[in-house]
């Protein structure tokens, strides 16, 4: 099981007013993506003592580790994706079938999407077209890169999810995540540790506000479908990062903003920033369009 490493007082409210800070300044950074005035974005992860804390790592280990996760090639990301044999059925699921997520057991999942249409991207550490499916013009990479990712039809997404991992951030860490989809929705979404913060990022809170009601609206609806497959980061632990957590072997589940990666929902609305936050819920026994 993850290492569970809780910030201090001090701690949390320091990432509190940098995250306020820092999503104030991404409404307008997001409004510019969204108008094509900004074409192209690198985001890169840096090793940190408390991500190697997170993992039961000393700083001295994390770093070679992530270094290498940071170094793999196109060439060897695009082999994983081969190997993963996802790519056929993403295919058909673009064409217009049905995807089918599963895992059995304690931790189960069981969730059925649309994807027609819309593109399915790679990272591969390389700024350029990465799509496998559709067209998207939007040049993204991340560093450590690995992934697929997909905007689903937002009212085509129906089922659930549990994780056993946690996620980890300034509103504190939430554990024994489950959510419930209803035609794109979140319909319920229930935690053994801090619900209050997952309700937020499932638009389940009560708002404060009319403009915070539309943007918790928007956070209640599914973002993304996104699929790790960096090699070197092949565990099932969290360092609370999430540029590095998604990149995770695995499968993680988003909700909120997409319109960057071609989905509907927006990244800002009436100057406040719609959260775009990811689930990590791990390796998956079958990934099928039917």
């Amino acid at each position: 099981a993850t290492l569970r490493i809780e910030p201090n007082k001090a701690q949390r409210e320091s990432e509190r007013a940098f995250a306020e800070v820092a999503n104030k300044g991404l409404v307008e950074f997001d409004e510019k993506l969204e108008r094509g005035r900004i074409k192209s974005r690198d985001v890169i992860g840096f090793p940190v003592a408390h991500e190697a804390a997170r993992l039961g790592l000393s700083l001295s280990e994390w770093e070679p580790m992530l270094y290498k996760a940071m170094a793999v090639t196109e060439d060897e990301l695009e082999k994983e994706i081969e190997r993963t044999g996802y790519v056929k059925e993403l295919g058909k699921a673009y064409g217009g079938k049905t995807l089918r997520i599963v895992r059995r057991g304690n931790f189960p999942v069981n969730l059925t999407m649309k994807l027609r249409n819309r593109p399915v991207l790679k990272d591969v550490g390389k700024v350029g077209e990465n799509t496998i499916y559709g067209k998207y013009f939007e040049r993204t990479t991340n560093i450590p890169p690995g992934e697929l990712f997909v905007a689903p039809i937002e009212d085509s997404v129906n089922g659930e999810f549990y994780t056993r991992l946690p996620r980890m951030d300034e509103r504190g860490t939430i554990e024994g995540i489950h959510v419930v989809f209803r035609n794109g929705r979140v319909v319920e979404a229930t935690a053994t540790k801090n619900e209050e913060a997952l309700h937020y990022y499932t638009g389940l809170a009560q708002p404060e506000t009319e403009p915070t009601k539309r943007v918790y609206e928007a956070q209640n609806t599914i973002a993304e479908l996104g699929i790790g497959l960096n090699p070197i980061l092949d565990f099932e632990k969290v360092t609370g990062n999430t540029l590095i957590d998604e990149k995770i072997k695995g499968i993680h589940i988003a909700t909120g903003t997409n319109r960057r990666m071609g989905g509907n929902t927006p990244g800002a609305i009436a100057g406040i920033a719609v959260e775009h936050t990811d689930f990590i819920v791990g390796k998956v026994d079958t990934i099928v369009a039917t």
